[in-house]
């Protein structure tokens, strides 16, 4: 399960960065 929220906490940043640039 930890596993799985690190995922998509990842996701999370990574589409934010997405957005950013």
């Amino acid at each position: 399960m930890v596993k799985w929220f690190q995922v998509l906490l990842c996701f999370l940043k990574l589409n934010h960065k997405w957005r950013f640039l």
